[in-house]
């Protein structure tokens, strides 16, 4: 493999803040070249992802990025890379000095509720209350109470997921500060064009060349939930995914006649919203720091969750 081809651009995360709507705006730049599947997961074993969940073997990592031509920019968006311990460097010793980093964050709280929601519909969580999730986190830190149906582990420490002041010094000493990016998912929302211009100063990049600026995977109910978990859990997913849409959408239709299991997420309850904030605050401070930005207006967001509902 040619170094014209190697990949140099990688989307860290967080889950659930923005890293698929970067993924695809990014990749209507002409000089931008992103990999199939999205999130490859090669390094970082520690994440805890399943075989059939991740690219394994540097041959069939870097074959990814074979159709990427001589754009200047290849990129990737394994968004667990930073819960990881060892991808930060393990990345780093892989790519060269020439390669970039784009963190997006959201804040925790939110994030979290928003996690544990993907990770239901996904099949890679199996408790359906947020709070029993929490509870069981020491637990999964110990490799106990882990889903069957699971396809990363990791992750599944919900709190550990979004400690972000240890995740960016890990970027920073991998990388160098000047080679790391970091957007907030609520200036994504508020103002994505200028989020994507500042990437594009960040990428050395004409901003002029304009992208679709849509939103990208907004939440959704989740359907025929006990025919995902059996899928996943019969180690069928890698067939499964060869299978042409339009008959995966029948079988999807088949299985909601059968097992009539659509859910809705359910609110996020100011109690458990009240103490996530308190356990993120001291985070909050510290990565205001680290970053020199002002995360107030996390603070009055969680001030607002944590409020009881008005009768």
């Amino acid at each position: 493999m040619t170094t014209t081809t190697k990949p140099n651009l990688f989307i860290v995360g967080a889950a659930k803040s923005g890293t698929t709507a970067m993924y695809r705006y990014l990749e209507q730049h002409p000089d931008i070249f992103v990999c199939t599947p999205k999130e490859p997961h090669h390094f970082g074993e520690d994440i805890g992802m399943a075989p059939d969940w991740r690219v394994d073997g540097r041959d069939a990592y870097e074959a990814l990025f074979t159709g990427a031509g001589r754009t200047r920019w290849r990129g990737e968006a394994s968004v667990f890379t930073m819960v990881s311990e060892a991808a930060a460097r393990e990345i780093s010793d892989y790519a060269g000095p020439e390669a970039r980093v784009i963190a997006m964050l959201r804040d925790p709280v939110t994030a979290i509720w928003s996690l544990h929601w993907q990770f239901l519909k996904s099949a890679n969580e199996t408790l359906e209350s947020l709070e029993d999730a929490l509870d069981a986190e020491a637990e999964r830190a110990e490799g106990r109470s882990i889903p069957y149906s699971a396809h990363c582990r990791l992750p599944l420490r919900y709190r550990n997921t979004y400690s972000y002041p240890p995740q960016l010094r890990r970027l920073f000493d991998a990388f160098g500060r000047e080679r790391v990016h970091v957007e907030l998912f609520d200036d994504l929302r508020a103002d994505v064009e200028g989020v994507y211009d500042r990437c594009m100063r960040f990428l050395d990049l004409d901003a002029s060349h304009r992208p679709d600026l849509s939103v990208v995977n907004a939440a959704g109910p989740i359907r025929n939930l006990a025919f995902r978990r059996a899928i996943q859990a019969s180690g069928l997913k890698r067939v499964w995914g060869r299978v042409p849409p339009g008959l995966r959408r029948r079988a999807g239709d088949l299985a909601q006649l059968v097992t009539r299991d659509t859910k809705t997420r359910a609110q996020l309850r100011p109690e458990t919203a009240a103490a996530l904030a308190e356990h993120f605050e001291p985070q909050r401070l510290e990565l205001e720091s680290m970053l020199g930005v002002d995360l107030s207006r996390w603070t009055e967001q969680w001030r607002r969750l944590s409020q009881p509902a008005k009768s």
